[in-house]
């Protein structure tokens, strides 16, 4: 199933989302003042650890990349009927998935804000559609249980470092 190419792929991918991840802090912190209170380590509780892990590994990579974006790609290719090439079409699924999976993640920010700010609204785009586009690039070129493992590893990875060396 993996091969060292695809286990180079996934490993630099995790770590490129836990980064962000847990860069996210220092990188928009100083435009969301309340950001700041959700890194404490009773945020980050051994049930939230499981929660974001699985759901993010399983049921989003479901939602975004096994069933959107293959729709979205399908779709492409229907309506462009060999005009372009397969990889722009791919590219341009899984930027749109991207755009979906970030604007997907607002109503819990708002829950967790009160409201949306710019800032928060910019936050998720930037954030959570850098992670989705890799995520999707990665179901693109490795498939969706490499995808899958990838996504729940960047909660798991990020958690663990922000709980034992960083809050």
């Amino acid at each position: 199933m993996w091969g060292s190419s695809s286990l180079k792929k996934a490993a630099w991918i995790a770590a490129i989302g836990a980064i962000l991840l847990i860069l996210d802090p220092y990188i928009f912190g100083p435009f969301i003042p309340d950001l700041s209170s959700l890194y404490t380590k009773a945020t980050y509780t051994f049930a939230y650890f499981l929660f974001s892990a699985s759901y993010g590994g399983f049921v989003e990579e479901v939602l975004l990349r096994l069933f959107f974006l293959s729709l979205i790609s399908w779709l492409l290719t229907l309506i462009c009927k060999k005009s372009e090439r397969t990889t722009t079409l791919y590219t341009w699924a899984n930027i749109i998935a991207a755009l979906v999976f970030a604007l997907g993640h607002l109503p819990a920010t708002k829950a967790t804000f009160g409201s949306l700010s710019a800032a928060l609204v910019i936050r998720s785009l930037i954030l959570n559609g850098s992670l989705g586009y890799l995520f999707g690039w990665l179901y693109i070129r490795e498939g969706f249980s490499t995808a899958m493992i990838v996504h729940g590893s960047t909660h798991i990875i990020s958690q663990i470092i922000l709980h034992l060396f960083i809050l």
